[in-house]
């Protein structure tokens, strides 16, 4: 038969204890990964059809759907994961580059129907300004997409952590 020394047990329990040491604040960290993923899924696209509008000359769009966490530009449909939603925190101040005032709205892009934003992209590679907020399901990371106005469009990501707002490295 089979019997293990108190050697052989006491290895084997200390591997374990490593390797959930490891990967433990992974697991905390799924979260804030999700978000800072569907931030730069979304800035990726809107950066492609930026560059599609100036080498075409026409105007580009992205269309959000809030209430199925989706957007549409060209023929792409694109869902979120279901652990992600287009929303905010309670009693969280926006925009984040400036937060003044208690966020109200999920986006700030102009929108085209209840509940539905669009973001125009321009042949001259302006991007129509505004913000969308997204958070995860259980609330407890949020993050935004911004896009400033001024001669130039300035795409930037945020967390929102520890109280505050962060700006991610593009």
């Amino acid at each position: 038969m089979y019997a293990f020394t108190i050697l052989e047990m006491v290895l084997v329990l200390t591997i374990v204890t490593i390797l959930c040491t490891i990967s433990f604040p992974m697991f905390l960290d799924y979260d804030r990964q999700m978000v800072v993923q569907e931030l730069e899924k979304l800035d990726i696209t809107l950066r492609y059809l930026q560059q599609r509008a100036m080498v075409t000359q026409r105007v580009q769009s992205l269309t959000l759907t809030l209430t199925a966490n989706s957007y549409r530009y060209n023929a792409t449909h694109y869902v979120m994961p279901q652990c992600i939603c287009c929303g905010y925190l309670p009693s969280v101040y926006g925009p984040p580059g400036d937060p003044t005032a208690p966020i109200t709205s999920v986006a700030t892009f102009p929108s085209v129907a209840p509940g539905v934003y669009g973001i125009k992209i321009f042949p001259n590679g302006k991007i129509s300004a505004g913000a969308l907020y997204m958070s995860t399901i259980n609330k407890r990371r949020m993050g935004a997409l911004t896009c400033t106005v001024s001669q130039v469009s300035y795409l930037r990501k945020y967390l929102y952590e520890s109280s505050q707002w962060a700006l991610l490295a593009s």
